[in-house]
């Protein structure tokens, strides 16, 4: 039990000694560490099932996945989750969602997209700079492209206005943020693009 929830790289054997003396007070006797064990055991083998299958899956399904999945729309037999296998319920045993390894609590929406552009705009204002190492402005570059093109995507899919809606200023909040990215080009006078690698698929 101390090496489920320890781990193994601990070889003092007092330690160790010490260890499974405060599980034991923890969880209780034989019968509830047993228990305890299962369920455990249990937990990290579903686990594994969702990752197993999300590897399997491709990059492709996995970053359309990853859309869906922010932007809320992924449905569940439960009002307050989304399901990564929908409409292939794999525990139609179960009586929630919440207590499937596949379901995934509904705190992702398109406002955690909009947090993210505005985070990536920000620190590539502040952090970018010609005298910048090539691969900090790949990463720069990197995150702002993808927060935006998933931004676009949401766009394309539920219009502009109803994205703006997440902007605390609407569009002209929107419109501030690609002003200061006009900035940084203007004041460096530096092709950024250049050291881009991730490849937009909805940006224009």
């Amino acid at each position: 039990m101390a090496t489920i929830l320890l781990g193994d790289n601990n070889n003092n054997r007092d330690v160790r000694t010490h260890e499974i003396i405060a599980i034991t007070n923890t969880l209780g006797g034989v019968y509830k560490l047993q228990a305890t064990t299962g369920f455990i055991n249990k937990t990290l083998s579903e686990r594994q099932l969702v990752a197993e299958k999300i590897l399997s899956m491709g990059i492709d399904k996995v970053s359309s996945l990853m859309f869906d999945l922010e932007t809320n729309v992924l449905p569940s037999q439960d009002e307050n989750f989304q399901c990564i296998v929908s409409p292939e319920c794999q525990k139609p045993e179960l009586d929630s969602c919440k207590d499937c390894p596949f379901s995934v609590p509904n705190f992702y929406a398109i406002s955690s997209l909009v947090e993210g552009v505005k985070e990536s705009v920000y620190e590539f204002v502040k952090e970018i700079e010609p005298s910048s190492f090539e691969g900090e402005k790949t990463r720069l570059m990197n995150c702002l492209y993808k927060d935006m093109d998933n931004l676009e995507r949401a766009m394309q899919k539920f219009g502009q206005n109803e994205v703006f809606n997440f902007f605390e200023n609407g569009e002209e909040e929107y419109n501030q943020l690609l002003n200061l990215l006009d900035e940084v080009q203007s004041r460096t006078s530096e092709d950024f693009e250049q050291y881009l690698t991730y490849s937009p698929i909805y940006l224009p």
